[in-house]
């Protein structure tokens, strides 16, 4: 699967490059940056930090506060950095490792919660893409035709709560399926039906509306705070049309790495808003630069917030990227000297 996705996202990446070599005037695009505003710049390098910071506290809501919020904080901005550095989204694995020892279902719960936190992500998202259908003109709304798009997507949605609704109903009958499965095997019950637990008991959270409720306020805060980023990008490089724009942008960014999750999403973030930008007039060069720009800064930002995770959790890079990539490392495997 890593191979495959792998494969497909350079094969993006190649098609993109292929068209910037094609379309671009690589002068043109180097004086957009050049020209770039220092005001709108700075904000760039703030608001990242603070959509990470609302989206770490999103977790901590999550994970009802159990293993601390500067640790959850550190563990959040600790699975960006991965996530800049490693394709298939491996930082949420980093961030099982580092929450499980502190969660009475270890990594299991901490991937089932993970999964929680990410799934309102979706939802935040959604609701910015169907915002934006309503925002925009007729003419650019037949273009994307986003209704077909948002009606699969809330379809695959409301299944997933409804799977995860009748795991947590049914949990007598999954535990029972999971202790025959296990004697068909003929393995070791006990450390199945505990992961079974632990997972059921992580997807309990989609079910607490005090959490939910919460957790949906921060994510849409962090997700308007992330398109205003995108706004005061453009705004650094060229006059921006409003907010509609920056909303499509950011939707058709997250729905660009969902398809090829390259590390850091190099290629397909550039490709993503380069395409969402066109539909809006914006010239390739303009686009280009602001796909730059605002890739570089994030990832800028995302880095240097990890490597202070890093240094106050105590915790060595090296392991943790292994860890990651392999999904068996311990704790003691990743604390080391910092």
């Amino acid at each position: 699967m890593r191979t495959g996705s792998f494969v497909l996202s350079l094969l993006v990446i190649a098609g993109l490059a292929l068209w910037l070599w094609r379309a671009v005037d690589l002068r043109e695009l180097l004086r957009i940056i050049i020209a770039a505003r220092l005001d709108m710049l700075a904000l760039t390098i703030l608001l990242p930090a603070v959509s990470n910071t609302i989206r770490a506290l999103r977790l901590h809501v999550v994970l009802q506060n159990k293993p601390g919020l500067l640790h959850t904080v550190h563990v959040y901005n600790i699975g960006a950095m991965v996530n800049c550095l490693l394709p298939l989204r491996s930082g949420e694995l980093s961030m099982a490792l580092l929450l499980g020892p502190r969660l009475p279902g270890g990594k299991t719960e901490a991937l089932s919660r993970l999964f929680v936190d990410r799934f309102l992500d979706l939802l935040a998202v959604l609701a910015l893409f169907a915002a934006t259908a309503l925002l925009l003109d007729q003419t650019r709304i037949q273009a994307i035709t986003p209704g077909r798009g948002l009606g699969y997507v809330g379809l695959g949605l409301a299944l997933t709560v409804g799977t995860a609704w009748m795991l947590c109903f049914c949990e007598p009958l999954v535990l029972r399926l999971v202790l025959t499965l296990a004697g068909l095997l003929s393995r070791d019950p006990e450390p199945w039906v505990r992961r079974s637990t632990a997972a059921i008991s992580g997807l309990r959270a989609l079910f607490q509306w005090r959490i939910m409720a919460q957790a949906l306020g921060l994510s849409l805060l962090a997700w308007t705070s992330i398109t205003l980023n995108f706004h005061a990008g453009m705004a650094a490089l060229f006059q921006p049309q409003g907010l509609a724009y920056s909303m499509l942008a950011v939707s058709m960014t997250v729905f660009g790495l969902m398809v090829a999750p390259m590390p850091a999403g190099i290629g397909t973030t550039h490709g993503a808003i380069i395409l969402a930008l066109g539909f809006f007039g914006v010239g390739a060069e303009h686009a280009l630069a602001f796909a730059i720009l605002y890739h570089a800064v994030s990832t800028m930002v995302s880095l240097l917030l990890g490597f202070i995770g890093l240094q106050a959790l105590k915790l060595t890079l090296r392991p943790l990227l292994r860890g990651a990539l392999s999904t068996s490392a311990t704790k003691q495997e990743l604390c080391g000297p910092s």
